[in-house]
């Protein structure tokens, strides 16, 4: 039983794929305004009993990071302006509620809430970050679409560091559909 236990555990924390490089000047030349990420999520619950309220900050470091890296420059005022908003960010559905701060308990007898959903835990494979993104030229739309990162996970085990790597895999996967919008664009 150990033994399945840990093998379990050892297939959870296997290290991630490595992101998929971009070239150093695929954005050269270009500048672009990126307002802090609105939160519209229901609840700033991560699940595991943890809360992020500080995520949108936090996402909007790692794209300027990630464009950074493809040679794109920042401005307030540029031609190109990305709006994002956290749609999602977390692991198991259970704990994403209506509330914007800690739950309060006492409401219902411990457990029955898991119990609807097939169990303790049920479902928790996945922890993913959604993101809802519209990119404009010179105040015209060029593009408005949903980019999801996913990060394999075991029950709140590194809680944190899986939610970092769906916020990596989900920028990662910004940069590449705006790449290929900018070098598209008229």
């Amino acid at each position: 039983m150990r033994a399945t236990l840990f093998a379990f555990l050892c297939a959870a924390c296997v290290s991630t794929p490595q992101p998929t490089p971009v070239s150093p000047t695929a954005l050269k030349g270009v500048k672009l305004s990126l307002p802090t990420p609105q939160d519209a999520r229901r609840s700033d619950n991560i699940g595991c009993g943890q809360f992020a309220p500080q995520l949108p900050q936090a996402v909007a470091r790692a794209v300027v990071a990630s464009l950074g890296e493809a040679g794109l420059s920042f401005a307030q005022q540029a031609p190109w302006v990305l709006t994002l908003s956290v749609t999602f960010a977390g692991t198991g559905d259970e704990y994403v509620g209506v509330q914007r701060g800690p739950p309060q308990f006492g409401s219902a007898p411990a457990g029955l809430a898991f119990e609807d959903r097939g169990g303790m835990n049920a479902g928790w494979d996945d922890t993913s970050l959604a993101l809802d993104a519209t990119l404009e030229r010179q105040g015209k739309l060029v593009w408005h679409g949903t980019v999801t990162g996913h990060a394999k996970s075991v029950p709140c085990i590194a809680h944190r560091e899986k939610l970092d790597e769906a916020t990596q895999d989900a920028v990662g996967r910004l940069r590449s559909e705006l790449i290929h919008r900018m070098a598209s664009a008229p």
